[in-house]
């Protein structure tokens, strides 16, 4: 019950206190504003797990102490992804992993809007502010064996048809990829069994319903294209679009909204507004499997 900055002050006694002696120092907190002031390897994190013999039991997890070495990460760029951000998914039954804030938001708004309250649910949002900050995320949720979905574009798994992504578009305006993984490593992580990562890799080219149904037993969830771009492939999205953009009717196409209208159907309002009106049925495959994944948690 402490002022939050005096919670801040009490940490920094107690870290003094074990720096200038043989001291020990073991404290329990619900505290958020406390854990955004420790280092993650110094956190034990105590979850009820499922137990035969009685209904649960507890388990303690805690990052390894080599845990920057032994997945090559750099500490200062770890320190920089999680220092603006609360330590709140600690605490979470289950993690919901975006790439963008645009994104956290929308998929934020899709879920509230079939009646999933993330906050009444237990569920936290860490964004990623960028896809090559996941390392950072997936190594320590896996690590602390926190429950976690994993929301990614296409563009994780594979790249552009011709590196670029102005330069790698289909005249419909939707981008064509490689149909080889990219050299991520982090890729055979996620996906762990040879096999399922071999059909994936067929799959997320030719049919994107299927591969969802791999990608899910791994805790992720990937975009066909993108979470816009998956928008624009229904045509009642399109049209709902197009409406709120006040677009003429024959200027109202793929290619139009993708590639001329690219900032504009990124918009956080534009968004909303869609998702919100648009019924069950003519959401995107990645939506509803998004949904599904959570009702099911």
């Amino acid at each position: 019950n402490l002022h939050p900055q005096a919670q801040k002050e009490l940490v920094f006694s107690l870290l003094d206190e074990v720096n200038q002696s043989d001291s020990q120092v073991i404290f329990a907190t619900h505290s958020t504003v406390m854990v955004d002031q420790l280092d993650h390897t110094d956190i034990l994190l105590v979850r009820k797990t499922a137990d035969n013999n009685r209904s649960f039991k507890s388990e303690i997890f805690q990052l390894r102490r080599d845990f920057w070495s032994h997945y090559n990460l750099q500490r200062m760029q770890y320190d920089k992804f999680h220092k603006f951000r609360n330590s709140e998914f600690f605490f979470a039954n289950h993690v919901l992993v975006t790439e963008s804030p645009i994104d956290s938001e929308v998929f934020s708004v899709l879920l509230n809007s079939k009646g999933i309250v993330l906050e009444r649910e237990g569920i936290s949002i860490l964004e990623l502010g960028g896809i090559t900050s996941l390392k950072y995320a997936f190594y320590l949720l896996r690590d602390l064996k926190l429950p976690k979905t994993i929301i990614v574009d296409k563009d994780f798994f594979f790249e552009y048809q011709n590196g670029r992504k102005d330069n790698s578009r289909y005249g419909s305006g939707f981008f064509n990829y490689s149909n080889t993984y990219r050299n991520e490593d982090l890729i055979s992580e996620i996906i762990t069994g040879l096999q399922k990562r071999t059909i994936l890799e067929g799959l997320l080219t030719s049919n994107h319903s299927r591969a969802l149904d791999i990608t899910i037993e791994y805790d992720v969830v990937c975009m066909k294209y993108n979470m816009e771009m998956d928008l624009v492939a229904s045509t009642v999205a399109q049209t709902l679009i197009c409406d709120y953009l006040n677009i003429p009717a024959n200027e109202r196409n793929t290619h139009n909204l993708l590639v001329n209208n690219e900032k504009a159907i990124k918009k956080l309002d534009l968004l909303n507004h869609v998702i919100s009106n648009l019924p069950h049925r003519n959401l995107p495959n990645s939506y509803k499997r998004l949904i599904r994944r959570i009702r099911e948690l």
